[in-house]
């Protein structure tokens, strides 16, 4: 098989105006984000990429400054964003390098799939192993360790998952572990879903995890005890309200993907939807983590429908 090949795009920019650039990104076809307070980096394949999309971001940036979000000193850095091309196994190979197996709640650990054998002193734990794919998520997040605690918190036997934006599947895949009768994972990325396929064989849970490629709509069920979403703060605001109808009453909407200086843009968020919809979501547990960089603090929130 031929290697991916993507482009990483990296732009010096504030914090607060990331949701804002990821965004713009999701509409350009990039894939997956990392953030630190000054920066974003961001992947898209090659193929998807061209000088076209290139000055379309650069216009976003010039409405941003005509707009007063940023600064002319934000500009100037933004302009300059840097861009680099990087095979898949080049990516994977210095990942592999780096990757330790992780306990990420009382009971979970992840583990790459290269290094499960030498995981014996975990032998009382639930092992989920993963081997990701360019781009999508791990263990090794602060937003995906945060999801794990909470799911293991708060789920019971039998539960069925939905999982929004599954990426590797990992979220899923622990739920199962921990008890989940069954879990669907939707995400829009192909190269995503057959990534969490191949980690649902890994993990032996291929008959109770389904994926689906495509957007929310290609999930018409309803009648999930538990949803899972760790996407942006402004996806989750565009079908927070499709994820209520489809959770059962006493259901939990784990959620993250986000700063705590955002919490209130959900809560803001659940109350409109009570306002306007009669729908009542209730806010029950969070949890928090400071990013490496000792500055921001991400933090997931377990909602409950009543």
């Amino acid at each position: 098989m031929i290697p991916r090949e993507y482009v990483l795009i990296t732009i010096k920019a504030p914090s607060e105006v990331q949701e804002l650039l990821i965004g713009a990104l999701d509409d350009l076809g990039c894939l997956g984000y990392e953030q630190t307070n000054t920066e974003l980096c961001a992947s898209i394949l090659k193929r998807h990429w061209s000088e076209e999309k290139a000055e379309l971001l650069r216009s976003f940036f010039k409405n941003l400054r005509a707009e007063g979000i940023i600064s002319a000193s934000d500009l100037s850095l933004m302009m300059a964003f840097s861009i680099a091309t990087v095979f898949e196994e080049d990516w994977n190979s210095a990942w592999e390098r780096s990757i330790e197996p992780i306990r990420v709640s009382p009971h979970i650990v992840v583990t790459p799939s290269w290094k499960r054998d030498q995981v014996s002193e975990y032998n009382k734990s639930i092992l989920v192993t993963i081997d990701p794919k360019m781009a999508f998520g791990t263990g090794y997040h602060e937003t995906t360790r945060l999801m794990l605690r909470l799911i293991e918190k708060h789920l019971k036997p039998g539960y069925v998952i939905l999982d929004v934006g599954t990426g590797t599947g990992i979220l899923a895949i622990a739920a199962v572990k921990l008890g989940a009768s069954r879990a669907l994972g939707v995400d829009v990325d192909e190269s995503a879903c057959e990534n969490a396929r191949e980690m649902a064989v890994l993990n032996g849970v291929e008959n109770r995890f389904e994926i689906r490629c495509g957007p929310l709509e290609v999930v018409p069920e309803r009648g999930f005890d538990m949803i899972l979403v760790n996407i942006t703060l402004n996806v989750i605001k565009g079908i927070i309200a499709q994820l209520a109808l489809k959770l059962n009453p006493g259901g939990k909407l784990i959620l993250s993907g986000f700063y705590k200086d955002d919490k209130q843009v959900v809560l803001d968020e659940l109350t409109r939807l009570e306002t306007c919809d009669d729908v009542r979501l209730y806010l029950v547990d969070e949890l928090t983590e400071v990013e490496n960089d000792g500055i921001d603090e991400w933090i997931a929130l377990a909602i409950e429908k009543r």
